[in-house]
């Protein structure tokens, strides 16, 4: 009974991975993903370097730095169309 539970087990982790035909389909695929953790790791510190740059930021800077924002947003929407 046991090794039937393994079994199944085993045959619904193979029938998830039935689209890779090929070993190098599954080395690309965990290189995708490494790449992704990676960039989602410099994300997650460019984010919290960018609220820390903020936060210290004097009322000028951080008004100027909106309204820079706010025209760089507009052009965007007007070269979109």
């Amino acid at each position: 009974m046991g090794l039937e539970v393994v079994k199944e087990i085993v045959s619904s982790l193979a029938s998830a991975f039935s689209w890779v035909s090929s070993l190098s389909y599954a080395f690309a695929v965990i290189g995708i993903g490494i790449l992704l953790a990676i960039a989602i790791g410099y994300l997650a510190v460019g984010v919290v370097k960018f609220f820390r740059f903020v936060m210290h930021m004097k009322v000028k800077q951080f008004i100027t730095m909106m309204t820079l924002l706010g025209v760089l947003l507009i052009l965007i929407a007007i070269v979109i169309p």
